[in-house]
């Protein structure tokens, strides 16, 4: 309730079987809009009443860990790379596909290779660790009463994650600038890696970016 696209059908005043297929709808609607912006999220494929199909993340039948499974050592400049690439995530998803997520955290990101990402990061090698945002059913159009509320929690629980991993996030409101800064610069964003700095940097700096480390598939779980 409250998405501009979904006016005049309430989620509350349909039955359960309706609401799961709106709900699947929605999703699939979400994944389109983020996909076609270039945010990296599961390919979607096609929905039929409340199944949702997507192109699967992972390797030999397993799926692809979330971020809070990865065992990347506390401290690493790995974090903060991975938390950087999120923060383009949701930059991007905010300005290309009008969307907040509403939901995020450590356990709506996956970590998997490049290669099984469409919307994967410049010039990286197939087996990089890129992030891939799931679970949009819950996210809202920008035009949402609440989408920058939503958007302040998302930044909030991401910044809570990071910093129990040992780095030092950018503040909520940093974060804020950071993803409503000018839309005109995501494209060199992409190309340089995400320029917001953690404290112990210069928050936002715009002259070159921070942090590129390289992060291998191979060994993401024992690092």
């Amino acid at each position: 309730d409250g998405d501009p696209r979904y006016r005049g059908r309430s989620f509350a005043d349909v039955d359960k079987r309706e609401q799961v297929e709106l709900w699947a709808e929605k999703e699939y609607r979400n994944l389109i809009r983020a996909n076609r912006g270039g945010v990296p999220v599961p390919t979607p494929l096609h929905v039929k009443e409340n199944v949702l199909f997507m192109r699967f993340l992972g390797d030999d039948g397993w799926p692809a860990p979330q971020m809070r499974e990865v065992g990347i050592k506390k401290g690493s400049p790995r974090w903060e790379a991975l938390y950087c690439s999120i923060l383009l995530a949701v930059r991007k998803l905010y300005h290309r596909a009008r969307l907040v997520h509403g939901d995020l955290s450590e356990y709506n990101v996956l970590v998997c290779p490049a290669r099984l990402v469409d919307n994967r990061a410049h010039d990286v090698d197939p087996e990089d660790l890129q992030v891939a945002l799931i679970d949009l059913g819950q996210a809202v159009d920008v035009g949402h009463p609440r989408a920058g509320e939503l958007l302040a929690r998302d930044l909030e629980m991401i910044r809570s994650f990071f910093a129990r991993q040992g780095i030092r996030p950018l503040m909520v409101e940093e974060a804020q600038e950071f993803v409503h800064r000018d839309p005109s610069l995501l494209e060199e964003e992409e190309k340089d890696g995400t320029q917001a700095e953690t404290e112990d940097g210069d928050a936002l700096k715009e002259d070159k970016p921070k942090f590129k480390a390289t992060l291998k598939w191979n060994d993401a779980l024992d690092i």
